[in-house]
């Protein structure tokens, strides 16, 4: 397997998780410039399928970090930039369901006021950091909460379930 441009990996549950975040080809049929996929290579069989591929920014924004819950949901990071949804402007975390749909668990809404920063006590520039993107999603061992971070301004978050509802 050869990727346009590897990114994510994780190992659960016999299986490695692949993330190439520009398969496919952009618009002007250039490869290696597309939306993102994520693979998955079974150990024990030894074969490798394509469980997402998306074909569109909406669906996926270039995934890039990838995690696997305890139970089996998979969530990826999105690299491509801020995504315009019915959720408003914003790069997202995504869900990729059993049956390789993806659905938007997070959204990022960080616009910071200097007035927010102030009473925070922190030191970080004021201004509109949805464009930033996620990073470094990760589960902490009894798989319920869920950290992330946005690069930019350095938010590291804690999220909470009710995780055994739905796929994640």
């Amino acid at each position: 397997l050869q990727l346009a441009r590897s990114e994510g990996i994780w190992y659960s549950a016999g299986k490695i998780y692949m993330v190439d975040t520009a398969t496919g080809m952009d618009g002007t049929s250039r490869p290696g410039r597309g939306e993102g996929a994520v693979w998955e290579l079974d150990l024990a069989s030894m074969k490798l399928k394509a469980i997402f591929v998306s074909d569109n920014q909406l669906v996926g924004n270039n995934p890039d970090n990838i995690t696997v819950s305890p139970r089996g949901g998979i969530i990826v990071c999105e690299d491509g930039g801020s995504s315009v949804d019915p959720f408003g402007t914003g790069t997202r975390l995504l869900g990729i369901s059993a049956q390789g749909d993806s659905f938007i668990l997070c959204k990022n809404n960080i616009n910071l006021s200097a007035t927010q920063i102030a009473g925070a006590d922190k030191s970080v520039a004021p201004g509109n950091y949805r464009g930033s993107e996620f990073a470094g999603a990760c589960w902490e061992p009894s798989g319920r909460v869920l950290f992330c971070n946005i690069q930019t301004p350095g938010i590291t978050f804690a999220i909470t379930g009710p995780w055994g509802v739905g796929g994640i």
